[in-house]
């Protein structure tokens, strides 16, 4: 077979890892639609440098393992490689999110609207605590399955790593671009945000352990926590 009538190009852009060429200044020559995605939560020259401080020594290619996170972006390691001074690329490699063996039961799931299940959660908290609180959702936000016992908890425990604030902003929206893949399916991501000025990380490992047996990727930060839920719907 001829390899040089094969379109490599479409191959690197079907790829789920980002993969982007710079040149010797920083300039993006090449970049896969993963990456295009990625590109709206970090800056280039950030992707570059990372490029440059983990490149081999000598014409070729080097892997690093590194944990890396940008927006709901997380990477477990990179390949970077360069053949010539004027070019350099880099590949960021996604860390498995979801896993065939999920100790989620199919048979919890339930066809649910988030916003009930949010209003429910929010004022039981209202019960116990006098912070204002500030929702921005879309009423118009489709039902979708999931298990309402243990997504429920992992709202109140992120509105209790808040509580000691004046206030908690809520977000709530489809993340656009973006998809969770579960069993070779494809769904679409709602994010739920909460956000203070800052934030308690008692709560931190029942967040990471009911995130892990639900399908759901969670960000936690020093003033925020992002939420990434699957909205499955069959």
């Amino acid at each position: 077979m001829n390899s040089t009538s094969i379109d490599f190009e479409y191959f690197i852009d079907c790829d789920n890892s980002p993969f982007v060429i710079f040149s010797n200044a920083m300039k993006v020559i090449y970049l896969n639609r993963a990456a295009e995605i990625l590109m709206g939560y970090v800056q280039n020259r950030e992707l570059y440098t990372l490029a440059i401080t983990h490149a081999p020594q000598d014409i070729g290619s080097k892997t690093t393992l590194l944990d890396l996170k940008y927006g709901s972006f997380i990477f477990h390691s990179i390949t970077v490689a360069y053949q010539d001074e004027e070019h350099i690329a880099i590949r960021l490699y996604n860390k498995p999110i979801i896993k065939n063996d999920s100790t989620m039961a199919q048979e919890k799931l339930i066809l649910t609207d988030i916003n009930t299940i949010m209003e429910a959660n929010l004022t039981l908290f209202k019960m116990y605590n006098s912070c204002d609180m500030h929702l921005l959702t879309d009423t118009d936000l489709p039902s979708f399955k999931v298990d309402q016992n243990q997504l429920s908890k992992l709202i109140r425990d992120s509105l209790d790593s808040f509580k000691n604030n004046n206030y908690i902003m809520i977000h709530l929206s489809i993340v656009i671009g973006e998809s969770i893949r579960i069993n070779d399916k494809r769904h679409q991501i709602l994010q739920i945000r909460f956000q203070s000025d800052k934030r308690n990380e008692d709560y931190d490992q029942n967040i990471k352990t009911l995130s892990q047996n639900n399908y759901v990727v969670t960000m936690l930060e020093d003033k925020y926590i992002k939420i990434n839920i699957p909205m499955i719907t069959d």
